[in-house]
């Protein structure tokens, strides 16, 4: 399939549109029109730009996918040694929790090995399979834990 442009600027604004929510979402509750903005954006931008991610996965095999995965995963490591050298923030816990601007990419790499895996199985599995670590998760983690955004 040849690549549509209007797409990849669709997915161009969307990216805009976090950046935008990132940087009003300080103020989103100290000032009105932050906090309708913020709503308005958060409300479509991240579930149009799943859903046009997922409409265009090219599902490959384990092997393949680990090739593409290798410089996501180099990169975020090294972007989380930095953060964790320039907060110097480098308790044993931290290090391996990633919390910090790196968790993207770590959920991207997770999530890239683990649909190369899990699409060989049925959409009700995978489904029962991820509801059930996503209780389990909820109820035994610390809140805000990483391992959910995978």
């Amino acid at each position: 399939m040849e690549r549509d442009k209007n797409i990849d600027g669709l997915k161009y604004l969307l990216i805009l549109f976090v950046i935008i929510g990132h940087f009003i979402e300080p103020s989103r509750y100290s000032n009105d029109v932050s906090e309708k903005l913020y709503s308005m954006i958060y409300s479509f931008h991240m579930p149009l730009f799943i859903f046009l991610s997922g409409y265009f996965y090219k599902v490959r095999e384990l092997k393949e996918e680990w090739t593409k995965c290798v410089p996501l995963l180099e990169t975020c490591i090294i972007c989380h040694v930095l953060f964790r050298l320039i907060t110097k923030d480098l308790n044993i816990h931290s290090f391996f929790a990633f919390s910090d601007p790196s968790w993207y990419l770590f959920s991207l790499v997770s999530w890239r090995l683990c649909s190369s895996v899990l699409l060989k199985y049925s959409v009700r599995k995978v489904f029962a399979l991820s509801l059930t670590i996503e209780l389990i998760s909820f109820l035994l983690l610390p809140a805000g834990g990483t391992v959910l955004s995978i």
